[in-house]
């Protein structure tokens, strides 16, 4: 999907990215997000925290229901 999507002309997230993007904390927003939904710890994420990391990004390939 993420590579039809490349061909399309579309920049789309894919987990991958946070490998690529590890100086950028993408795991660590990840983390702190996961935590925040499954264990009640900190604040939950809303949209503008969920922007900073897909602010350079068209399109979400994702499977779980996190995002708002």
């Amino acid at each position: 999907m993420k590579t039809a999507l490349e061909t399309l002309g579309y920049h789309p997230y894919h987990m991958s990215e946070c490998i690529k993007h590890w100086p950028d904390q993408h795991l660590h927003y990840w983390d702190e997000a996961l935590k925040a939904e499954y264990r009640g710890q900190g604040k939950p994420y809303e949209v503008a925290e969920f922007n900073k990391i897909f602010k350079d990004y068209d399109v979400r390939l994702l499977w779980f229901r996190l995002i708002p």
